[in-house]
């Protein structure tokens, strides 16, 4: 069945997974850039 409420519950979890990876991946970028940041230091 294809009603909209059951479509909708599917995807909820889906779009919150997306969003969720999304903001692993800002934090581990930032966090790398960050640490490259104490190592330039470092060395200079």
């Amino acid at each position: 069945m294809a009603d909209g409420v059951g479509e909708l519950r599917a995807s909820a979890p889906v779009a919150s997974h997306s969003s969720a990876i999304a903001l692993m991946n800002e934090i581990f970028v930032a966090r790398n850039e960050f640490a490259a940041t104490f190592t330039i230091s470092a060395v200079a």
